[in-house]
């Protein structure tokens, strides 16, 4: 009998996975991180993490994914502001970056 998949969970039990994941990014590195910190950190077992990212890599190209969403608006608004010139967007990207950094963080 086909397993049933209750998507509102697995949807929530990623964006727990992620989230973890980046939290390690941000203060370990990525290099330093191994799935193992992941699942320390969220007490998860290995065959569960598996069942949501077949890989390390699966993983790292949903955060990617999940960052380029999440940083998109702001950041393009940024872009298109036209009272700024090109020095005052440049730092103004750089310090939204940081600032969305920072609230995964917390």
């Amino acid at each position: 009998m086909a397993r049933t998949v209750n998507l509102k969970n697995q949807t929530l039990k990623r964006k727990e996975i992620l989230d973890a994941t980046q939290k390690l990014i941000f203060t370990k590195g990525y290099e330093q991180m191994s799935i193992q910190d992941v699942l320390k950190e969220i007490n998860l077992s290995n065959g569960a993490f598996h069942h949501y990212f077949p890989s390390r890599n699966e993983l790292l190209t949903a955060l990617i994914d999940r960052i380029r969403i999440e940083s998109g608006n702001p950041l393009i608004k940024l872009v298109e502001d036209s009272r700024l010139n090109g020095l005052e967007k440049l730092q103004a990207f750089f310090d939204t970056l940081d600032q969305l950094r920072l609230d995964k963080l917390d």
